[in-house]
């Protein structure tokens, strides 16, 4: 998916404005503090987070149920995405939005503001030049996952999806959801592109025996492409291998798979 241009560079402009060095400098409290947001913890019907918008200023609500804190994280500079993105753009001088769990991260594919909020959340946590920097000359594993996830203080998932789209090593990220695939972000070094959305997970695959509640392993292992690829006009060796991964969802019909190739 093409990311939108005008909300990475409006985080970019928070990174600059505030002299944010690294991610650990990020401060929510400043960034709200000095631009009229005011960022509050409540119970949320089945929402992660709420931002009010009226006059330039906002309310942020971030629900009290939220128990990771990466996910709380990603959740607020979510939110922080609607304020920069649209402040100017309120109806009747208000902007509502209420934000569930697939609108911040089980919908990915889809376009429009939340996307667009995502987009403005990913620059802001994973900065560009801090995570090409933090990615040069290593190569992808599920260890230097598991470092970006620590460094950037984000989830597995989100490092993931972030590599995917601006790492140097052949990646692909596919999300899947009741045995179906549902949206893919696969880089430019990839060698293969074309999955059906929507196709069922083949029974090849490491992540369909999670699914199904088997042992699978849990730091990757070599698959056959064609378990992913087999309408791809560019698989022409039915031998040819990549390296899955699987990050499960805490609930078991969703997950993350990683697919590396040489």
């Amino acid at each position: 998916m093409e990311k939108n241009n005008l909300a990475v560079a409006n985080a970019v402009k928070v990174i600059k404005r505030f002299n944010f060095k690294s991610p650990d400098e990020i401060d929510f409290d400043e960034i709200a503090n000095t631009d009229s947001v005011k960022i509050i913890y409540d119970y949320l019907k089945s929402a992660l987070g709420k931002i009010v918008i009226s006059s330039g200023v906002a309310v942020i609500t971030i629900s009290k149920d939220i128990k990771l804190e990466t996910r709380k994280r990603f959740t607020i500079a979510h939110e922080l995405g609607h304020f920069y993105n649209e402040r100017g753009f309120q109806v009747n001088d208000k902007l509502s939005y209420t934000c569930k769990y697939d609108d911040i991260f089980g919908n990915y594919s889809r376009n429009g503001r939340e996307k667009n909020a995502n987009d403005f959340a990913a620059e802001l946590l994973m900065h560009t030049d801090w995570f090409v920097n933090f990615t040069k000359g290593k190569k992808f594993n599920y260890k230097l996952l598991k470092d970006l996830s620590q460094y950037f203080n984000v989830s597995l998932t989100s490092a993931a999806i972030r590599y995917s789209e601006i790492g140097q090593h052949p990646t692909a990220s596919i999300f899947i959801k009741d045995k179906k695939i549902k949206w893919t972000v696969i880089n430019k070094f990839f060698k293969y592109k074309f999955i059906r959305i929507n196709s069922n997970v083949s029974n090849l695959s490491y992540v369909n025996d999670h699914l199904n509640g088997k042992e699978y392993p849990t730091e990757g292992e070599e698959i056959l492409a064609e378990a992913w690829f087999s309408e791809d006009f560019n698989l022409k060796n039915r031998n040819d291998r990549l390296f899955e991964i699987v990050i499960p969802f805490e609930n078991y019909d969703s997950a993350l798979v990683i697919l590396l190739s040489k």
